[in-house]
């Protein structure tokens, strides 16, 4: 089966079995038929020619809303819709975005939030009023949990919100401890990705570390972890983590895309 596809790959999303591919060199569209990728559009940024394109060819998020937007972070923020045709538009200024990166997007009820080279933006969906957390982190990405806490991934370690008590102007940020050469914890605090899969379970990457399956409790703050080395993928450099309907695992890395499954607790490529 072909499972790897080789452009550097940032991040991968499904919506309504068309596969959005985040990658250096734009955002892909495409369906996965007969085992391969074929795809379906190629959107490079290249304004002078096609205005309807994206702004920047590094793209490093996507996140899709209850509204049917695609939300795609690359050096800015840039919505398009996924049912309707596609246009792309820079609502910077709707969400008081005046950072030079988005690494990753996530939009709850009440607030949109925003991981940034310059930190955590969180903007309230009524006023679009905006706070910034962890100003002097490299935010790279976020996911929501299933009990309502918004866990943050940094190049400084990896920290959490609870949605149920969070007050924007003095939130109380949670720190995930990590120690390197403990099989129990994080090995790194130099992350670059988070992903929930269809059990609930947190998994974080690291830009050289591998990656790591969060087993703890975050009410009781027992942060426990089992960790994986990325040393069978195409690259030590693991980006971000899916999971499709056939509870597949798929790796993006600096030199592709990888397919794996678990057996008994090891890791398998498919």
């Amino acid at each position: 089966a072909t499972n790897t596809l080789n452009i550097h790959i940032n991040t991968i999303k499904k919506i309504n079995d068309i596969y959005y591919i985040g990658s250096y060199n734009g955002l892909i569209t495409a369906h996965f038929l007969n085992d391969e990728f074929q795809i379906i559009e190629h959107y490079r940024a290249n304004k002078k020619e096609n205005l309807n394109t994206v702004s920047f060819d590094n793209i490093n998020d996507l996140h899709s809303d209850n509204k049917g937007n695609l939300l795609i972070g690359s050096f800015n923020l840039e919505i398009t819709s996924i049912d309707k045709d596609v246009v792309f538009k820079n609502p910077t200024h709707q969400f008081n975005v005046n950072d030079p990166s988005v690494f990753a997007v996530i939009d709850t009820k009440q607030y949109l939030f925003m991981a940034t080279s310059s930190g955590l933006v969180i903007s309230n969906n009524k006023d679009q009023s905006q706070f910034k957390v962890l100003p002097n982190y490299r935010a790279r990405g976020f996911v929501k949990d299933n009990f309502n806490n918004i866990w943050i991934v940094t190049n400084l370690g990896t920290y959490i919100l609870n949605l149920d008590t969070l007050n924007i102007e003095n939130p109380n940020v949670i720190k995930v401890p990590s120690k390197t050469g403990d099989v129990s914890h994080l090995p790194s605090d130099n992350l670059r990705s988070i992903f929930k899969d269809s059990e609930g379970t947190i998994w974080i990457t690291s830009y050289s570390d591998g990656f790591s399956k969060f087993i703890g409790n975050v009410e009781s703050e027992t942060f426990e972890f089992i960790n994986y080395s990325s040393d069978q993928f195409p690259s030590r450099l693991t980006i971000s983590l899916l999971e499709d309907s056939q509870g597949i695992y798929w790796m993006t890395t600096q030199k592709g895309l990888s397919a794996f499954n678990f057996n008994s607790g090891n890791l398998n490529l498919l």
